[in-house]
């Protein structure tokens, strides 16, 4: 803590704080709340960029010391969100939804990855969801890269994901098209 209160005076000037990321900030929920309760008492800005594929109560201890939820929501099919991550998407989006009811602040974050849920149905899906149930006013797409590729070799490990970026300039339109036709805003990170 002694380190973000010595950045203070950084925070105060331009408007910024603390972001917790992984990993997954959460899968350390004592230290995430202490570091959040800590930080939001000395009046810094607190925001995390989180998968929520954790339990709950590993969540709520934070709520009331998180400004900011940046959330990814990778698919809304149970199916395919398990065939891909081996996790829940239930989860997912029940945690999702505890937020929105909690009228946390959260930006929702997808990564388009070919093969996943880069197709225009999905991203209608996700985006509708995000509108809809989470009433968010943002949402940021991020187009698959293959930047961490190398990390695999390191620690000779398979990568399983696809090995080419994602170079799709008239389905990024198309998401950003349809996000704003649900009243978000919409934004293209790569």
């Amino acid at each position: 803590m002694a380190t973000v209160l010595r950045d203070k005076p950084f925070y105060d000037r331009s408007g910024g704080g603390i972001t917790l990321s992984g990993g997954e900030p959460f899968m350390n929920p004592t230290l995430a709340q202490a570091l959040f309760e800590a930080s939001h008492q000395a009046g810094i800005h607190t925001a995390v960029e989180t998968c929520l594929h954790v339990p709950w109560k590993y969540i709520e201890p934070s709520l009331p010391f998180v400004d900011l939820f940046l959330a990814d929501l990778k698919h809304v099919d149970e199916a395919v969100f398990q065939q891909w991550t081996d996790g829940s998407a239930r989860r997912v989006l029940d945690n999702l939804q505890r937020l929105a009811q909690a009228g946390k602040k959260m930006i929702i974050r997808v990564p388009l990855i070919q093969g996943f849920n880069a197709s225009e149905a999905d991203i209608a899906a996700i985006t509708d969801f995000a509108a809809d149930r989470l009433q968010v006013s943002e949402i940021h797409y991020l187009p698959y890269h293959t930047l961490g590729m190398n990390k695999y070799q390191l620690l000779s490990q398979p990568y399983t994901a696809p090995d080419k970026p994602l170079d799709a300039p008239e389905l990024l339109a198309f998401a950003q098209d349809y996000a704003r036709s649900k009243g978000l805003t919409a934004i293209l990170r790569g």
